[in-house]
């Protein structure tokens, strides 16, 4: 069981004229706040659950800058997360008619990247989440 997600995203028919009297046009270029590209989920049945890892990929991006012909270059970046979602068997909490948890573990090797960042701040750059671990439960009465 997988999932696969392919995303290409492009400025279409973006023209201005800047604060400088400059024609400007970032037609054609790939939006600097777009989400990763490629990402492909894997999904592993396991007993009593399921576990699952995720690859996200993000291609170079360019970031506009202010200036005419100037732009920040938003470097390629991979980031693997893990999950695992274990339901606990109905003698653990037998009052309750269904229960699991949720493991998840986000940005598995710690790499830092750059998110996105926005044209009309030329001197941010966001950063990724760096590695976390997450703990949650799901409980039906």
């Amino acid at each position: 069981m997988g999932q696969l997600t392919l995303l290409r995203t492009r400025f279409v028919d973006f023209d201005y004229v800047d604060g400088t009297g400059v024609f400007q046009s970032y037609s054609g270029n790939t939006a600097a706040k777009s989400p990763p590209r490629r990402q492909c989920r894997r999904v592993l049945p396991v007993r009593d659950g399921v576990a699952g890892r995720t690859r996200r990929f993000s291609a170079t991006r360019r970031r506009p800058l202010q200036l005419p012909r100037q732009s920040r270059r938003l470097d390629a970046y991979t980031v693997a997360d893990a999950y695992a979602f274990v339901d606990i068997p109905k003698n653990f909490f037998p009052a309750v008619e269904q229960d699991a948890a949720v493991v998840p573990r986000q940005n598995l090797t710690d790499r830092r990247y750059s998110a996105w960042g926005d044209p009309g701040y030329t001197d941010q750059i966001i950063l990724g989440a760096p590695r976390s671990y997450e703990v949650a439960a799901s409980v039906k009465w």
